[in-house]
């Protein structure tokens, strides 16, 4: 079962000139540092569980490392108890092996550039193994619309449209209050 969202009508705040403004401003501001220091504290709050959490479970995750290490160094000197299956199920849970997806690796010490450069010069893969993106230089776009070497109908002749958009914003001058 989802949880209705229940959508709250706002009021606009009527601001009729540059000092009611500033008001809206300093209110706002107000409630942004009450905002921020209750988060704040919350925060720190939650940090110094974490950290005593952490602490109290380190233990227990280090044993844990300890065990499983153990239980994998048993299970493959025993891999012939579990014949031909990958798995050996036990009264508290159960041991496996699994064989996962075949994936290329790079060899210790050769780049993936340099790599591409070795596939390059054998020619024989160079078709099969190196890919090719392509892609929109966006940049260039931006560029030619610019200093108008291509103009509004060329580039939607290609399909395309300089857009930009402005938005209003503000800025809070906040004392900074950590406590």
């Amino acid at each position: 079962m989802m949880a209705k969202r229940i959508q709250v009508k706002l009021d606009k705040i009527k601001v009729e000139n540059w000092e009611k403004a500033d008001r809206v401003l300093k209110e706002i501001a107000i409630m942004v540092s009450e905002i921020q220091k209750e988060e704040n504290a919350y925060n720190e709050r939650e940090q110094a569980l974490r950290a005593e959490m952490t602490a109290k479970h380190a233990p227990m995750k280090e044993k844990i490392q300890e065990y499983e290490l153990g239980l994998e160094d048993f299970c493959i000197e025993h891999r012939d108890d579990f014949g031909d299956k990958k798995s050996k199920e036990l009264s508290h849970g159960s041991v496996n092996f699994r064989t996962h997806p075949p994936s290329v690796q790079k060899i210790k010490g050769v780049t993936w550039d340099a790599i591409i450069n070795l596939i390059k010069r054998s020619k024989k893969w160079v078709s099969s193994f190196v890919r090719i993106k392509e892609d929109v230089d966006k940049d260039a776009v931006l560029a030619a619309t610019a200093n108008k070497t291509i103009n509004a109908s060329e580039l939607y002749g290609l399909g395309m449209a300089i857009e930009q958009k402005e938005s209003f914003g503000y800025e809070l001058k906040l004392a900074i209050d950590t406590k």
